[in-house]
C-alpha cells in the first residue's frame, strides 16, 4: 500500500541501551548501541518499565526524535528499567538471518549496483564461466620475448635472438630492455629492409600442432603491445597460415589476413579482429606479423603478443621464468654457452685413439631428435684427461633421441681407448646448442 508521509518501521523488535534516571529531570536521550534512536512510528510502539511498573504511552511518557520525555520528573532512586520499541506488526520488516531464501527474491532483483568488486572472489565463478581464463591459454611461446638464448641481436634473418620467433624478411632483430610496464622485461625489435617490393619488416612464430588442438574451430584473438621506434608509420599487419602437412611449414596455406592497427611511437596494445582457426589447421599454423613500407625506415618494438581461444582479448598472460624458458628448450637447448672458456659440457671417454665420445642429457624431453649446432674452428673444444689436454675443433652428432644425445670427434682427437675425461669449451666463442626447431 502506499503511504503519505513517513511509512512504518516493521519488525523491528529493539530493546534500547540502559538509562539511567537523573534526579529532577524528565527527558531522556534513547539510544540502540551508542546512536540516537528514531526508527519508530508511533509511541504506541514504546513498551517502558519504571519502577517496575509499565508506563502507559501518551499520558506517562511521550516520544519526539530521540527524546522520551516522562510526565513529571523523576526523582533520586527512581529505576528505568528497560524500554523496548516493538515494529509494526502489519508487515515483516527486516528480516533475520538465514531467514530469506532464494524463492522469495524477485527476479532481476539483485542488480550490479548491488554487488561491490571485493564481494566477488574465484572461489564464487563456476569453471568457465570468465572467458579466457585458464592456465597456458597462449597459443605463442614465449611471448613477452623474455627468452633469448642465441644471443640478443643479429643482422641475419631466421632464429637469432629471441627464443621462438624469426625474423622472416628484415636487416636486423634484437632483444630490448623497452617495454610497455614493469610487468615485462624484454621485447623484439623488428627493423625492415626498404626499396621496392622488399620494403617489409616481417617476424613469425610456427606453432606446433600439438598446441594447436585446443584452438580448433574457436574463434580465436590475437593481441600485443607495440611501438614505433622508426620514421615509418605504416600499420601492424597480420596474416595466419597453416601448414599443409603436420608440423612441416615447406609449404603453407593462407588461412586469414587481419586488418592491420596502427603502431605509435608510445607502447601500446593492439587487438586484431578475431578469427576462427577451422579444423584444417591441425597441422599447425604460422602467424606472421609485419610492417611494409617501401621508403621509410622502419624499426619497431613488440612484445605482450597473445594468440587465445575467444572472441576478446584478455590480459597477457605471464608464465614463470622457468616455465617459459622449458617450453623454448622443447624447440632450442643452450647446453654450454659462448660467454667465456673453459665451460663444462660433461663428461667424455675415447672409445679407441682417435674416437672421443660425449653424452648429453636434455633437461626436457625436445620436439624431436634435434640437430646439433656448435661452430668448427681450431681447438675450440678441449678434453682434460689423465694428466693431460687434448684440443679439437668440432662436436657432431652420433645417435640422439628427444632426451639425450651422443656426439663424438673422431678427427682431432688422439687418446687411450678407456679413458675419461672433462669435457669443455676452449674458446669465448665456442658453444653447444640442440635444436629441434619447426
Amino acid at each position: 500500500m502506499a503511504y503519505i508521509g513517513r511509512p512504518s518501521i516493521v519488525g523491528n523488535f529493539v530493546k534500547l541501551d540502559s538509562i539511567t534516571a537523573v534526579n529532577g529531570q524528565a527527558a531522556y536521550t534513547m539510544q540502540n548501541n551508542s546512536v540516537n534512536f528514531t526508527d519508530y512510528s508511533t509511541v504506541n510502539q514504546f513498551l517502558v518499565s519504571l519502577n517496575s511498573v509499565i508506563q502507559s504511552p501518551g499520558s506517562s511518557f511521550t516520544v519526539s526524535g530521540s527524546t522520551l520525555t516522562f510526565a513529571s520528573n523523576l526523582a533520586t532512586g527512581d529505576v528505568i528499567d528497560f524500554i523496548i520499541v516493538f515494529g509494526n506488526s502489519l508487515s515483516a520488516g527486516v528480516p533475520t538471518d538465514d531467514t530469506v531464501s532464494t524463492a522469495k527474491l524477485a527476479d532481476n532483483a539483485v542488480t550490479a549496483a548491488k554487488i561491490t568488486d571485493s564481494t566477488i572472489t574465484a572461489a564464487k565463478l563456476a569453471s568457465g564461466v570468465v572467458q579466457n581464463q585458464s592456465a597456458f591459454k597462449n597459443l605463442f611461446i614465449n611471448g613477452d620475448m623474455s627468452i633469448a638464448q642465441r644471443g640478443t641481436t643479429s643482422s641475419s634473418t631466421g632464429y637469432q635472438t629471441v627464443d621462438r620467433w624469426q625474423l622472416n624478411t628484415g636487416t636486423q632483430q634484437e632483444q630490448k630492455t623497452d617495454t610497455p610496464d614493469a610487468r615485462f622485461s624484454n621485447s623484439f625489435e623488428i627493423t625492415g629492409t626498404t626499396g621496392g617490393s622488399s620494403g617489409y619488416g616481417i617476424c613469425s612464430q610456427r606453432i606446433e600442432s600439438k598446441n594447436v588442438l585446443q584452438a580448433l574451430g574457436q574463434t580465436c584473438t590475437l593481441s600485443a603491445y607495440v611501438k614505433n621506434t622508426g620514421t615509418s608509420t605504416v600499420n601492424v599487419s597480420v596474416e595466419v597460415y597453416r601448414a599443409n602437412s603436420t608440423d612441416n611449414f615447406s609449404g603453407l596455406t593462407l588461412l586469414t589476413s587481419l586488418t592491420g592497427q596502427a603502431i605509435t611511437t608510445s607502447w601500446n596494445r593492439i587487438t586484431f579482429p578475431s578469427f576462427t582457426v577451422t579444423d584444417a589447421c591441425a597441422t599447425g599454423l604460422e602467424v606472421r606479423i609485419f610492417r611494409y613500407d617501401a621508403s621509410n625506415n622502419q624499426e619497431w618494438l613488440l612484445t605482450g603478443v597473445q594468440l587465445e581461444v575467444g572472441s576478446s582479448a584478455s590480459d597477457f598472460e605471464f608464465l614463470p621464468f622457468d616455465v617459459n624458458r622449458n617450453r623454448c628448450y622443447r624447440y632450442y637447448y643452450l647446453h654450454t654457452d659462448s660467454v667465456a672458456t673453459n665451460k663444462p659440457i660433461g663428461v667424455g671417454f675415447y672409445y679407441n685413439g682417435s674416437y672421443l665420445g660425449i653424452a648429453v642429457h636434455f633437461p626436457v624431453s625436445m620436439r624431436g631428435t634435434p640437430s646439433v649446432v656448435s661452430p668448427n674452428s681450431t681447438d675450440y673444444f678441449k678434453i682434460d684427461r689423465n694428466g693431460g689436454a687434448d684440443s679439437f675443433n668440432s662436436i657432431s652428432l652420433e645417435i640422439g633421441s628427444q632426451n639425450a644425445m651422443y656426439c663424438y670427434n673422431a678427427s682431432q682427437v688422439s687418446g687411450t681407448g678407456g679413458e675419461a675425461g672433462y669435457v669443455r669449451t676452449h674458446n669465448a666463442s665456442s658453444y653447444l646448442a640442440f635444436s629441434s626447431e619447426l
